[in-house]
């Protein structure tokens, strides 16, 4: 089962990516702005998942 959960989060990672440079047009910008703005999303998530997993971890 955990093989299929990571095959599930990997294509939803790159349907998300696809989405990202579709939607917001980013396959027309340079490499440098496309690597910091799905830098600044990986970010962005990794705080989201880091502040519920504290907070499990606290109650």
């Amino acid at each position: 089962m955990g093989g299929l959960n990571s095959l599930v989060l990997l294509a939803t990672g790159f349907k998300a990516y696809r989405l990202l440079m579709v939607y917001l047009n980013l396959r027309a910008a340079t490499p440098a702005w496309q690597g910091a703005f799905v830098g600044l999303v990986v970010l962005m998530l990794a705080l989201i998942a880091g502040g519920y997993l504290v907070a499990r971890l606290v109650n």
